[in-house]
């Protein structure tokens, strides 16, 4: 595994992390629609004519998110699961600043500010990192 594919590796965290947190939103913006909308409540027949049943249709789109969450949700443990077991291998200043980096979010130059690096200097160890972490993702496919 290159450097390059560690870190795709490691951003699949916070990819993963993104879509959950969007399924989340869509989850709750359609809730807030089906409790806002006028008409249709539960417990009353839908009205004759076609008119289809809203409060059905959303429960079962609210069904359909909350299993898809579920489904990211195990995705986001196991990178998280394989992530942390790379990072326990490594050196620590390395792992801490991946971690910082990928698991936490933050920018370079933030990460080299709370771990009292310059910025060259933590774009080293950031290098340094990913070499090493390409090795140990590598082994953990084996």
């Amino acid at each position: 595994m290159t450097a390059a594919e560690a870190k795709e590796e490691l951003k699949s965290y916070r990819r993963i992390n993104r879509r959950i947190d969007r399924r989340l939103e869509q989850k709750a913006r359609l809730l807030e629609k089906l409790t806002s909308a006028p008409g249709q409540t539960a417990g009353t027949p839908p009205p004759s004519g076609g008119v289809h049943d809203r409060i059905g249709e959303g429960t079962v789109a609210l069904v359909h998110y909350e299993e898809r969450i579920n489904s990211l949700i195990d995705e986001l443990v196991k990178a998280q699961d394989r992530i942390e077991n790379v990072l326990s291998r490594m050196d620590g200043t390395q792992a801490e600043l991946l971690e910082l980096m990928y698991l936490d979010g933050k920018k370079l130059n933030e990460v080299a500010e709370e771990l009292h690096y310059s910025y060259r200097q933590a774009c080293r160890i950031h290098g340094r990192a990913l070499l090493a972490a390409a090795d140990f993702f590598q082994k953990d496919v084996l």
